[in-house]
């Protein structure tokens, strides 16, 4: 493909990169660019001047630049063992999705049996935007409902949303309604009611919708008496051979947090110094508190997963930041992802934390086990070590805000070292 300099200068720079992602897809790096140079690009420290474009030009066909310039690239010849060509794959093929079901609409069924089987068992994430909720809050005035109402289901919706940073999944939701249960059984009933209605209404998404069950204000959770076994969970927790899940299991049975908490945690969050976990955001609706890590725990976040977490942002650094140009709707700059204790998809480390527990306890156990057993076996653990009642509540972040700020000033018999000497006497211990 051969263009005159002048043309050349007319390439934006969109287009330049929607050149180079198409050709790295395919392995197709032109000999007289240099292996350096096109890693430097590929990390984004580097643009794609006129010398460059050029060489790259002159591995595409006059077919190949044209599709790339309306965006319009076939998968035919797209290597999907990358990231950009499996992203170019699946958008062409979405496309050719389409077409076919307008030119024959009578397929729609066949297309959703053949392709339902697959997606419902895949990790299934949405991400909520303003124009979702939007749209929500134009629903519920067409519905006629009172001012009250509109208000209160909107008033749940928007905080389950920002607890989970505006992404639903199956297993977040479940995990996040039973976590909200235990605290109030009636706002948990208000909240699971608002976002059954906004999935249903809004996001028309089947898989999240039956993902969980209005709760019964008067109903009590029944947690399996295996996940109440501290020689259960070590051996769960021995089996899990993904690092970050063992990190994940592991603070969570260590410290009974809900596990929305743990999981949203930064890394300055946490003092190994000191050996303290702590929130510092007080708010009328959200707890703020502080815990403990082992000694044995320290060491092996700081010797084993750290240094697997650095590498593994070393190594996706560059896809993720990729993922965030193509995503309109992310809502997490790369700053802010490499700043989390876990930047892993919660879905993944779940799924391994299951695989672990289906070899120890069988599939059925594993189906059902949801991240928040972990949070009532350190409860029932230090009940029954006979541990103060006051201090669990407070460590667990069941203490309402007031009574944190208290703690934190100074103003009772509980100083920050009683608080340790309890944990350290009676918290379970996985290592």
């Amino acid at each position: 493909m051969f263009l005159s300099d002048e043309e050349i200068k007319q390439i934006d720079k969109e287009v330049r990169r929607r050149i180079f992602e198409y050709l790295d897809s395919q392995n197709r790096k032109p000999e007289e660019i240099d292996r350096s140079t096109w890693y430097r690009i590929k990390k984004n420290e580097r643009g794609i001047g006129d010398e460059t474009l050029k060489k790259m030009l002159s591995e595409l066909t006059p077919e190949e630049f044209a599709n790339i310039l309306t965006g319009d690239v076939s998968n035919n010849n797209v290597r999907i063992d990358t990231l950009n060509g499996a992203i170019l794959y699946i958008n062409d093929s979405v496309k050719k999705f389409k077409q076919i079901i307008e030119k024959f609409p009578e397929l729609s069924s066949y297309l959703v049996d053949q392709l339902m089987p697959f997606i419902s068992g895949l990790s299934h994430e949405v991400i909520i935007t303003q124009d979702h909720i939007k749209k929500f809050e134009t629903i519920l005035k067409q519905r006629s409902l009172s001012r009250g109402t509109v208000k209160n289901h909107l008033f749940y919706l928007k905080r389950i949303l920002k607890d989970l940073n505006y992404r639903l999944s199956s297993d977040t939701i479940a995990e996040y309604i039973v976590s909200l249960k235990e605290e109030n059984a009636n706002i948990a009933l208000l909240t699971s009611e608002a976002l059954k209605l906004f999935i249903k209404e809004v996001l028309k998404d089947r898989l999240l919708y039956d993902a969980f069950k209005t709760p019964m204000v008067n109903a009590k959770r029944r947690i399996p008496n295996e996940f109440l076994n501290l020689d259960i969970i070590k051996k769960i927790f021995n089996n899990i051979t993904y690092i970050p899940s063992r990190a994940l299991f592991l603070l969570l049975a260590e410290t009974g947090w809900r596990p929305n908490e743990i999981y949203n945690l930064k890394l300055n969050n946490i003092d190994f110094e000191t050996r303290i976990i702590h929130l510092e955001k007080v708010t009328r609706t959200k707890r703020a508190y502080i815990t403990f890590l082992h000694e044995e725990t320290e060491k092996w976040l700081k010797d084993v997963y750290l240094p697997y977490r650095e590498e593994f942002i070393s190594k996706y650094e560059s896809s993720i930041k990729t993922l965030i140009k193509i995503d309109v709707n992310h809502k997490q700059s790369i700053d802010e992802w490499k700043a989390r204790l876990f930047p892993f998809a919660i879905d993944n480390l779940r799924s391994k934390i299951r695989e672990s527990i289906a070899k120890i306890l069988g599939e059925e156990l594993a189906k059902n086990f949801t991240l928040y057993y972990l949070r009532h076996f350190w409860s029932t653990y230090m009940r029954r070590q006979n541990a103060p009642a006051d201090i669990v509540n407070l460590l667990q972040g069941r203490a309402p805000p007031r009574e944190f700020k208290i703690l934190v000033e100074g103003y009772t018999h509980y100083s920050l070292e009683d608080l340790r000497k309890v944990y350290e006497k009676y918290a379970p211990r996985l290592l």
